[in-house]
Order: structure tokens, then sequence, then C-alpha cells
């Protein structure tokens, strides 16, 4: 028997997240939920996610933001940002899918910061979070 791959698509925790779609309602749990899941199979992708999402936020493009993870992390980063892609391809249904399809493998950072501005922009939520971090 060949050895087995370890998909992250595999891990308990991830296979029990939820697939997220075009509702901007229930993308904030989801989105606090995927990052507890990433932190879970991987400590410190949370850290690096969280650190995609605080950029978008205070107005850097998703790709720009992506770059300066990568300027922080190196080649942890690249290796996280794959698996980042293989999740949200994975999880990703409808408008969700449609907005992250295009994107290359390797910029799974890119791909999750395109797919949280559009469901932050849709519903509101950046500005609601760009105001209680001013506060």
């Amino acid at each position: 028997m060949g050895p087995r791959s370890n998909s992250i698509t595999e891990d308990k925790v991830i296979q029990g997240l939820s697939k997220v779609s075009s509702d901007e309602r229930i993308f904030r749990q989801w989105h606090q939920k995927f990052l507890s899941a990433m932190g879970q199979v991987k400590e410190e992708s949370q850290e690096m996610l969280e650190g995609i999402v605080n950029l978008v936020d205070l107005g850097k493009t998703p790709e720009k933001a992506t770059e300066e993870i990568w300027n922080t992390y190196g080649v942890q980063w690249s290796e996280l940002s794959r698996e980042v892609y293989k999740v949200l391809i994975d999880k990703a249904d409808g408008e969700a899918y449609e907005k992250i399809k295009g994107i290359p493998a390797e910029e799974g950072g890119t791909a999750y910061g395109v797919m949280y501005k559009w469901f932050t922009d849709v519903s509101g939520l950046g500005l609601s979070e760009q105001t209680r971090r001013l506060m």
C-alpha cells in the first residue's frame, strides 16, 4: 500500500465545516468557524488569516493583504495558502464559488480575501468592523 495523502479537506474539523454560498447573513458565523477550524488543523493559520482580514478591513486589496502576509511569514504562508484554497474550493457554493474559482490554487490567501471582501461589502460587515476598530 502506498503513502496516504493527508489532504486538509480530509480532516474531521474541516469536513464538519458547513458550505458557504451567497447568504451574507450567515457569512459572519461561517467566517468565525472557518478561522477556528483552520486554527485547529494548523495552529498558525488562524493568525495569518486574521492578518489578511484585518488588512482588508483597513482598505487593502486582497492581493496586497496577501503580499504583506507573505512578507511576514514567507514559506510558511505559501504552504498554508494552498491549503486554504483547497478548503475554500471544497466549501464554497454558488456565488461564493464563482468569486474564487478563477484564482490560482497557490493564492488561497487572495481567494479568502476576495471572498471576505465581497461578503463584507455586500453585508456592510466591513464598515461596522472598521467602525468597531476605530472606537
